[in-house]
C-alpha cells in the first residue's frame, strides 16, 4: 500500500512530495508563480499543485508577489508562471495540461 502526497507549507513556499518517488533538492523542479496575490494568481498555483500531486513528483511552489521580482523577469500581465528560472507562462490561468508539462518536464 502506497502511501499518499504529503504537503509541506512554509510561508509562501509549498513542497510536495511522494513517499513512493523521492527526488534529490537539486533535481526538484522550482516554480513560481508571479502575481499580486488575486484569484487568478490562486488557481494558477493550485493548479500546479494539483498536477504535482497526480503526478506523484516533488515540487518548491513558490507565490511571488514582490513587484521588482516580477518585473525582473519582464512579466507585465499576471498570472506569470517561472519554471526553473525560464518565464513559461504570463497573463490569464493555464490550463492542467500546461501545468502537467511544467511538473513533469
Amino acid at each position: 500500500m502506497s502511501a499518499s502526497p504529503a504537503l509541506v507549507m512554509t510561508a509562501e513556499r509549498r513542497l510536495f512530495h511522494s513517499s513512493t518517488h523521492e527526488r534529490e533538492k537539486d533535481s526538484m523542479k522550482n516554480i513560481k508563480v508571479l502575481g499580486s496575490g488575486c484569484r487568478n494568481c490562486e488557481i494558477t498555483a493550485n493548479i500546479i499543485a494539483q498536477a504535482a500531486k497526480e503526478a506523484g513528483v516533488e515540487i518548491s511552489l513558490e507565490k511571488v508577489t514582490d513587484i521588482a521580482e516580477i518585473m525582473s523577469f519582464g512579466i507585465m500581465s499576471t498570472p506569470g508562471v517561472v519554471v526553473d528560472g525560464d518565464v513559461g507562462h504570463s497573463g490569464g490561468v493555464p490550463g492542467p495540461d500546461q501545468a502537467r508539462v511544467w511538473v513533469n518536464g
